[in-house]
């Protein structure tokens, strides 16, 4: 990912920590995600930071502290650390509300799955029968699947059909994996519920949070000064 300043001016230091004035940038919305995405592995495995969790939140703390302009503070400032900390507890808060925020879409779209994949039955069916339907016709649809390395996920696929006997096999076919495809999305909705409530203990314990990754956060500040 290349860096990118906030557009707009940026002070060295302040209390509560260093802004940007303008719009947020993208690249930000994304480290907030990101950071707090490593936060809710902090506080959910309870571990010290090994070595490939250090690297990924010292990578991420750099490219944040590139956007936001921490090499000033690095410079200037009294105390950077405890100016830097408070940016990243600001990120923390707002990356856990994104990931909230894209948790509820999920369960959103779970709560339609099942009756959005038995109306593509009924139109691959529709197309297997009527002899007015044109062919080939493409059916995209989505399903819950299991993923042997992050549980649960949403899989999309197309179907491309050339004429009414391979519509008739695909809806048999979709039809008889519609059972399977229930039972890991009422499983994914149970990890999904599960995530939702254990990305709160991230804000929860924020503090405690900031703490543990305060030496990261010096090397990082070291390399900006």
């Amino acid at each position: 990912m290349g860096y990118r300043s906030v557009n707009g001016p940026q002070k060295a230091s302040r209390p509560g920590g260093i802004i940007a004035t303008n719009v947020r940038s993208a690249e930000i919305k994304e480290l907030d995600r990101t950071l707090a995405a490593l936060g809710h592995r902090r506080v959910t495995k309870g571990a010290a930071l090994n070595v490939r969790m250090h690297e990924q939140v010292r990578r991420t703390l750099a490219e944040a502290g590139h956007s936001l302009g921490w090499g000033a503070v690095a410079a200037t400032s009294e105390d950077p650390v405890a100016a830097a900390a408070t940016d990243v507890k600001k990120m923390l808060k707002r990356g856990v509300r994104s990931l909230k925020r894209s948790v509820a879409t999920e369960l959103a779209e779970k709560e339609v799955e099942t009756s959005e994949l038995q109306a593509v039955v009924d139109t691959v069916l529709k197309l297997a029968e009527d002899p007015d339907m044109e062919f080939p016709a493409e059916i995209t649809y989505s399903h819950t699947a299991k993923s042997h390395d992050s549980g649960y996920v949403t899989k999309t696929e197309t179907l491309t059909l050339a004429e009414p006997g391979e519509a008739a096999q695909a809806a048999k076919k979709l039809e008889k994996s519609l059972p399977r495809w229930e039972k890991y999305r009422a499983q994914m909705v149970i990890e999904l519920e599960e995530r939702d409530e254990s990305l709160g203990l991230v804000t929860k314990d924020l503090a405690q949070l900031i703490e543990s990754w305060k030496k990261v956060l010096r090397e990082v500040l070291v390399t900006m000064s």
